[in-house]
Order: C-alpha cells, then sequence, then structure tokens
C-alpha cells in the first residue's frame, strides 16, 4: 500500500534536498593527459561537497591545485589553479561520489590544453 502523505512530501521536496545527497568530503584522484610539452599529471587530495558549493585541494610535486564551484541538481561544476595553469571540470555526483571531465590550461591561454579526469570518491 502506498502512503498517500509520504509520496506527497517526497514530491514537494526541492531538488536541492536531493543534491544533499552528495554532501560530504572525499577522497579525489585527479588524471590528466600530456600536452604541450607539459607531462601528464596523475595526483591526488580530497573535495569538500555541502550546501550547494565545493571546494577541494590536490597535491601535486611542484606545489598545489585549488578550487571551488557550485553543486546544482546533481552536477558539479569546479574551477581551480595550480602552478602555471588554471583548470576547470564538471559532472554528475550522488553520495558516493561523481566522475568530472575538463581540461587545465596555461595561465594566461597560451601554452598547454590538456584533458583531465577528476575522480570524486568511488566515482
Amino acid at each position: 500500500m502506498i502512503r498517500t502523505p509520504i509520496v506527497l512530501a517526497m514530491l514537494l521536496l526541492p531538488a536541492a534536498a536531493f543534491a544533499q545527497r552528495a554532501d560530504g568530503t572525499y577522497p579525489v584522484r585527479l588524471a590528466c593527459d600530456a600536452a604541450g610539452g607539459a607531462g601528464p599529471v596523475r595526483a591526488s587530495g580530497t573535495a569538500t561537497v555541502g550546501g550547494g558549493r565545493g571546494t577541494y585541494e590536490i597535491r601535486l610535486g611542484s606545489g598545489r591545485e585549488t578550487g571551488t564551484g557550485t553543486l546544482s541538481g546533481g552536477r558539479l561544476s569546479l574551477a581551480g589553479k595550480g602552478p602555471g595553469y588554471e583548470a576547470r571540470y564538471s559532472g554528475d555526483v550522488s553520495g558516493r561520489g561523481g566522475f568530472l571531465t575538463g581540461y587545465q590550461t596555461a595561465a594566461g591561454g597560451k601554452g598547454f590544453r590538456r584533458a583531465c579526469q577528476f575522480i570524486l570518491g568511488d566515482g
């Protein structure tokens, strides 16, 4: 038997309530292709998602990459900076994590642009 008040309550919940299932702190694995003389990147770090926002930090041999972004409708969009480059990643997330794709571009837009995969938690 379907309980009408429960079903109605679920239908009336705002979309943001469903997005909150992704809230938490996750391990991150970053993998980027080699491009324009810049070697491939394989690094790890952490990301925190909560309240419709996200932040991350990746540890690199030459420093770190950090960024922020927004979570809307289960889609996380991040923008960050590392030593000599800017980064953008986006993808779908849930309570287990997510798989984001994006790129890193040399600061100022001149030089390399390489494709990246940003794995959040279990992906």
